[in-house]
Formats: C-alpha cells, sequence, structure tokens
C-alpha cells in the first residue's frame, strides 16, 4: 500500500535538494562565466574550452535577435524573404537570417574585399596549402575555421582566431551584398537604407552560455 505521507515527504526532501544544486550549480556557472570574460577580454575570441576529468566546458557568446518591428522584415529580405522568415502567429528569423541580422547590427563586417580575396591576403606560403584552404574555409563557423587554419595553414592558435574572425566578417558583408544584389538595391543609399531598417526593426543582445558535457566514467 502506498504510503502518500512518506511520497510527499521524500518529493518535498528532493525538491529542497534539487533547488540546493541548482543554487550552486548556478554559482559555479557565474564563476566560469567570469572566467571567461577575463580570457576574452581585448580579444576577438568567441568560445573557450575548460576542461576537468569529469567533463568539458565551453563558455561561449550566443546573440539573441529579437524582432520589434515585424513589417519592416519584407523590405530587409526582398525577395528572399520566404527563405529567410518563417511566418507564424510571430515571425521567426531563420538561423541564417539570425546570424545575418545580428551581424549587420552590431557592425561585425568588412565591407572593402569578396571572400576569396581574404583567403588570398592570409599569410600563407605555400600554395598547396593555399589551395586547400579555399575549398574548406567557409566564414560561416569561426571554431571550424580556426582549426582549418591551424591545421592546414600551420598558423599559431591566436592568428588562427584573429583571422578566422576576419574571416567571418567578410563572409557576413558577402552575404548582405548578395541579398541586395538579389533585390536589386545596391546602391549607397539602398544599402544605407536596408541597415537603417536592421537598426529599427530588430534588437540584438549578446549574452554568454556555457554547455557542459559529462563524461560517463
Amino acid at each position: 500500500m502506498v504510503d502518500i505521507k512518506e511520497c510527499v515527504e521524500r518529493m518535498a526532501e528532493i525538491k529542497k535538494e534539487i533547488d540546493n544544486l541548482k543554487s550552486e550549480y548556478n554559482n559555479l556557472e557565474a564563476k566560469i562565466l567570469l572566467k571567461y570574460t577575463e580570457d576574452t577580454k581585448d580579444t576577438k575570441h568567441k568560445a573557450v574550452s575548460y576542461a576537468a576529468n569529469a567533463g568539458n566546458i565551453i563558455a561561449a557568446e550566443a546573440d539573441s535577435v529579437k524582432v520589434i518591428y515585424p513589417t519592416m522584415l519584407k523590405e530587409i529580405f526582398g525577395v528572399v524573404y520566404p527563405d529567410m522568415v518563417k511566418e507564424e502567429t510571430t515571425y521567426t528569423l531563420t538561423s541564417a537570417a539570425k546570424s545575418l541580422i545580428a551581424a549587420i547590427y552590431k557592425q561585425e563586417y568588412i565591407t572593402d574585399k569578396s571572400f576569396e580575396e581574404a583567403v588570398n591576403e592570409l599569410p600563407i606560403t605555400d600554395e598547396k596549402s593555399r589551395k586547400a584552404l579555399k575549398k574548406k574555409l567557409k566564414g560561416r563557423k569561426y571554431d571550424s575555421d580556426k582549426k582549418i587554419l591551424m591545421e592546414i595553414g600551420g598558423l599559431p592558435e591566436k592568428d588562427a582566431g584573429d583571422y578566422a574572425y576576419m574571416l567571418s566578417e567578410v563572409a557576413n558583408w558577402n552575404d548582405f551584398w548578395n541579398m541586395l544584389n538579389l533585390n536589386g538595391k545596391t546602391s549607397t543609399e539602398d544599402t544605407q537604407h536596408i541597415i537603417d531598417y536592421i537598426n529599427s526593426a530588430v534588437t540584438v543582445e549578446t549574452t554568454p552560455k556555457v554547455s557542459l558535457k559529462v563524461i560517463e566514467q
């Protein structure tokens, strides 16, 4: 026969333990984020890994894009609007649209070169390595490009990180420019008009996040 009182008592104890553990976890997470802030200060690095015997922590920044004026989204994306925005009761941007909007909103772009030109400017003397980099570098994933620059380009970690960030900024503008070109809005006035729309239509909040992967013993 089930002892209801015993169940309630134990459930109350477990709830208290969960709350205590959650509080402790949050405090530990806050320490990780503080360390992450210190380690990334005055750098362009967006992610840091911390390892221990029981697991690995990756601390990174995550952009949260919030739409303020949904009606402006059609002006921003033009003919690619159906591919970039999912229309529901609320407006939901695709991951590609969020990345593009966040980059333009935060001015994380370089306008004076193509992605190919940026790759050609990398300090890589070996032609075979340069050809391999042209095929593998995309400017879409910072961590992936950084690893490629280290493994194939032979760059030290810091330099690889800096160049990976530069490539991402070039790719951001190239993507934006391609969208403008599809919409037939490539004049300086049109470009600034769309940027002004982005700055008015959304707000981007950048907050650090922590993900934990437990290693089974």
